[in-house]
């Protein structure tokens, strides 16, 4: 850029000159109203505010060291200008403008600074946009790259977390080709830190849109718990169970092909396994989300199986059905503590009583169903077939599940929910509100 007779940068003197109130409409979130200060101080604070930009990342898609620093505001609008002149505004600006994602990426916790920009083995650039939730592992958040902008999601390792179920978790997503697992995209490691990244389902999750206090017409109640068993049948169909199956795992979002149709989709493979072996121990720290963990597997967190897949999905289903919880806080503490008190059979015996005494909420629903309740009850069962052959009846498989609620009445045969959720993106409300129309 020309620089005039006193060696000044023209632009930024015009910059200065705006009056403030402009100033601050012009860069939302990062101009701020500063008293005089010494210039010393001023290239401090600058070199100070590159420094975290390059904690976060964004010195993988910018050359930090040519921004100015004679000002923090001089150093942010100069970023923003060549975060634009890249072309990263397209992926920026479907959710917020350049500088608010920046302002947004300064605003991070010091503590555990996230990554918020990489570039991909493929070179593409991919920029963290907003966080979606948090897990065991770390972070999920909403991504974009050159070619998918805002359809990516980006798991991102704690830095104290293994990185040996991460790679696992990858080689998994890599193999599989189903309609209802998100697409595998990358797996990359940035400074200690691994980041999976896969195709980010374009809805929201169950547990959001499902709230227990109301109840939902049986028929299509009946569709969604046959679409969600039909997508984990698919997965152990081929040799993989998904280990942390739960409301907030199952997504309904739109169907890859037909955008007018809604699927359950799976998410978060962290503790998935191979059914038939090979698989990495699992620390003990790792034992999945309580409540929704099969009560044999209580201390056994490395022989869990397909089985063990059918009970946490027959907790989510009560949970759908009853309106509640199937454990609290308090009464799977109790588990827990009976667990390494009583032999195998008084455990059993223990446990299968609770799971009756869980089930009189079923009698608050106005409609109820006698072979769905009976079929919860097979799932949620103790199952004691592992140690003995003998005893008992076992649980069904999840191709047996499917069965039973495909024998269900239902308005369609199909188990795919045509919602009238639109063309946009819904939230939670509005697929709630879709499914109860279904319903109607």
């Amino acid at each position: 850029m020309p620089r005039n007779d006193r060696g000044a940068d023209p632009g930024r003197a015009v910059l200065a000159s705006i009056p403030d109130a402009m100033s601050a409409a012009l860069l939302p979130h990062t101009t701020v109203d500063l008293p005089p200060r010494h210039p010393a101080a001023a290239r401090n604070e600058a070199r100070c505010l590159r420094s975290k930009l390059r904690d976060r990342g964004l010195d993988a898609i910018c050359d930090l060291d040519r921004l100015p620093v004679d000002e923090p505001r001089y150093t942010m609008d100069a970023l923003a200008m060549e975060l634009t002149r890249q072309g990263l505004e397209a992926v920026i600006e479907p959710r917020m403008s350049v500088r608010q994602w920046i302002a947004d990426v300064l605003s991070d916790p010091e503590d555990d600074a996230p990554i918020r920009a990489l570039r991909l083995a493929t070179n593409e650039r991919l920029l963290m946009l907003s966080k979606l939730g948090h897990g065991g592992f770390g972070d999920v958040w909403l991504a974009g790259s050159d070619t998918r902008p805002s359809a990516i999601a980006a798991k991102c390792a704690k830095h104290d977390a293994s990185a040996r179920p991460r790679d696992e978790e990858a080689d998994i997503l890599r193999a599989l080709r189903l309609p209802c697992v998100p697409r595998f995209i990358a797996r990359t490691e940035v400074r200690g830190r691994g980041i999976l990244c896969c195709e980010r389902v374009e809805g929201a999750s169950w547990k959001e849109v499902l709230r227990p206090w109301e109840e939902m017409a049986l028929t299509t109640l009946f569709r969604v718990f046959l679409d969600a068993a039909t997508s984990l049948a698919s997965l152990h169909a081929r040799g993989i169970v998904h280990g942390d199956v739960k409301p907030g795992n199952l997504m309904l979002g739109r169907d890859r092909k037909n955008r007018d149709l809604w699927r359950t989709w799976i998410v978060d493979f962290g503790l998935s396994r191979r059914a038939h072996g090979g698989n990495a121990p699992l620390a003990a720290d790792l034992a999945g989300t309580h409540g929704y963990i099969d009560p044999w597997t209580i201390g056994r967190v490395n022989e869990r199986d397909a089985s063990s897949d059918v009970y946490a999905l027959g907790a989510t289903f009560h949970e759908w059905y009853a309106g509640k919880a199937l454990w609290t806080r308090d009464t799977w503490a109790e588990a827990l503590q009976r667990r390494g008190s009583c032999d195998e059979e008084d455990y059993a015996l223990w446990w299968n009583d609770r799971i009756m005494d869980a089930s009189r909420a079923w009698r608050e629903r106005r409609c109820r169903h006698g072979e769905l309740e009976d079929l919860l009850l097979s799932m949620l069962r103790y199952e004691r077939q592992r140690a003995d052959a003998s005893a008992h009846i076992p649980r069904p498989t999840m191709p047996q599940v499917v069965k039973r609620l495909a024998a269900l009445p239902r308005e369609t045969s199909a188990s795919l929910l045509a919602l009238d959720a639109g063309n946009d993106e819904p939230d939670a409300a509005t697929l709630r509100a879709s499914l109860a129309r279904l319903g109607v």
